[in-house]
């Protein structure tokens, strides 16, 4: 009676182990779901994007600043900054304060003029919220390393200001489908790294009408 009593035991255990074993492979073969579909409804009532800058720029993705070369993009880039920084009131939009990171890719050796031509401006220093990265700085090769160094110091939703795109792209053809592909897919994983926003400072082309300089998928993004 007690041998019969253990092999029943046994065969409770080896009947668990087979169960779970059974339930374990069941979930790996399961295929991960990725996607998730919306009803309309669903999709209505998602709640509108939020605004760093009212109606301007986006809290998250991808955004740009552009004018001719020359024209002096980086003072209303810079003031921007700022203003972002401070929570400032920009041009009459309201603004939402977040930390700003100023990624000097052009003209490096002479940006602390323009940062002291702002504070003479306005007559105050340029907040610390405002961290300025002036090293070179190449958007494709360099994207991670400078999400590695933002993140222990600034909290999430950080505006990363890239001044210019072009200088922070170098060897791209800006002509090119496939290269400003990698370079718009580069800045918006940048974005998605650190739950904010990056904003491209860039040129426009002979024709201004036409916007960003280069494929048209960089106006399009």
């Amino acid at each position: 009676a007690q041998a019969l009593a253990r092999d029943a035991e046994a065969g409770r255990d080896v009947s668990v182990g087979m169960g779970r074993l059974q339930a374990a492979a069941s979930a790996f073969d399961e295929p991960r779901r990725r996607f998730r579909l919306l009803t309309a409804r669903e999709l209505a009532d998602r709640p509108l994007p939020a605004w760093v800058v009212r109606d301007l720029l986006p809290s998250r993705g991808l955004a740009a600043l552009y004018g001719p070369p020359g024209s002096g993009k980086s003072f209303p880039a810079l003031d921007l900054a700022t203003a972002i920084a401070e929570g400032r009131t920009w041009f009459g939009r309201r603004v939402h304060a977040r930390q700003v990171v100023y990624v000097v890719a052009e003209g490096g050796g002479r940006f602390g003029v323009r940062v002291k031509a702002w504070e003479q401006a306005h007559e105050r220093p340029m907040p610390d919220e405002v961290r300025f990265l002036d090293e070179p700085f190449a958007l494709l090769a360099d994207a991670g390393q400078l999400a590695d160094a933002i993140l222990p110091l600034v909290e999430k939703g950080v505006v990363v200001v890239i001044d210019t795109m072009s200088a922070a792209a170098p060897g791209i053809d800006e002509n090119a489908s496939a290269d400003m592909g990698q370079v718009l897919a580069a800045a918006i994983a940048l974005a998605r790294r650190f739950d904010g926003l990056v904003l491209l400072v860039a040129h426009t082309g002979k024709d201004e009408a036409r916007g960003l300089r280069g494929h048209s998928s960089a106006f399009a993004a």
